[in-house]
């Protein structure tokens, strides 16, 4: 029924196949169900943009019959989950609905958060949809400051789409002219009567052309009182969430390396997670998260990005290496932090 409603909508392939159901707006449920994207069936096989299975098939009616058990698999990913770890999710339901959209034509996909902690500030990632030659894809970070317009946050970016030779220069300014308008739909989307405007919001978007994908909600909007005056490495290029005059907590790391034969955290201490930006996906595995010093960004913004850093009272983002900050294992470290810097000190 489904794809005949699809078809009926003129919905053309390729294809997006996703989850769609409120719960995936709470915090930690970010990235946890499957997309698929498929292309349709033409000439005796089926064109298709999947790393389990790219035909061919016999007929159109074993193709979709394939498209019919991804469906399945999308709506069923919950009762799955559970099953994979039980007394984790008991509050998922086990069937949750599947959407069927057109694969967005935008060359380049991003999503960009407004800073909930500094007026005007937007923060942008962006990447080529596609890898070019079997290249990995060109990742960029943009940073945009009212009156400022767009600049390349270049430390935290895996060279950047202006430098890719992969883009001309009028193109380069198209690029930015597109941020622009995107960064523009987050106040008029959070005024609307249904959002709720005192939070900032992560959106998901397209370039070349401008699309929008999807709108989820990030942190609420908050100003610190009070500013750090004697920050933690001034020198080093960081980005700052979150607002506390002082919070005491014991360092982990290397948590999915620990989780496999130990307990992680068993006396429920409020926790720094203290790992590179990639070990962020693991946060589910720390009780009592209250902070995060990531560092070594390949591009940031992901989903995991983003569920550790709604766990997370306050985290800070370091552009490499975290220069001068010596904590290990079971530390304990005093972070304060008004949005913008932050002062980290070992007890």
């Amino acid at each position: 029924a489904a794809l005949e409603k699809a078809d009926n909508k003129s919905i053309l392939w390729p294809r997006i196949f996703r989850s769609s159901a409120a719960f995936e707006l709470q915090v930690g449920s970010e990235g946890m169900f499957p997309t698929e994207m498929l292309d349709g069936y033409e000439e005796g096989k089926a064109k298709i943009q999947n790393p389990t299975y790219r035909g061919p098939y016999s007929s159109p009616e074993s193709f979709e019959d394939f498209v019919r058990f991804k469906i399945q698999d999308i709506a069923t990913a919950p009762k799955q989950l559970k099953e994979y770890e039980p007394g984790e999710h008991d509050d998922l339901p086990d069937v949750i609905p599947v959407i069927i959209a057109e694969k967005s034509p935008s060359s380049i996909t991003g999503t960009f958060v407004r800073h909930p902690n500094q007026d005007g500030v937007y923060i942008i990632s962006a990447s080529v949809a596609e890898s070019l030659e079997g290249k990995d894809p060109e990742r960029s970070t943009y940073i945009y400051r009212a009156g400022e317009g767009v600049k390349p946050l270049k430390y935290f970016t895996q060279g950047r789409l202006e430098m890719s030779g992969n883009i001309s220069a009028k193109a380069q300014a198209r690029l930015h002219d597109e941020i622009l308008e995107v960064v523009s739909w987050h106040d008029m989307i959070a005024t609307l009567p249904e959002m709720d405007d005192g939070w900032s919001w992560q959106i998901e978007f397209g370039l070349d052309p401008v699309c929008l994908y999807q709108v989820r909600p990030f942190r609420p909007l908050e100003k610190a009182d009070f500013v750090i005056t004697d920050p933690t490495n001034p020198e080093i290029s960081v980005l700052v969430f979150g607002v506390t005059k002082g919070i005491d907590l014991r360092v982990e790391t290397n948590i999915w390396e620990r989780s496999q034969h130990e307990k992680i955290n068993p006396e429920n201490n409020p926790s720094l997670l203290f790992d590179g930006l990639r070990s962020a996906r693991h946060c589910d595995y720390l009780p009592n998260l209250q902070a995060n010093i990531l560092y070594s960004p390949v591009g940031i913004l992901a989903h995991d990005d983003i569920r550790a850093m709604r766990m997370a009272q306050v985290t800070v983002l370091y552009a490499g290496p975290p220069k001068g900050l010596d904590f290990g294992q079971g530390d304990l470290v005093n972070l304060a932090a008004d949005g913008k810097n932050f002062k980290a000190t070992k007890k």
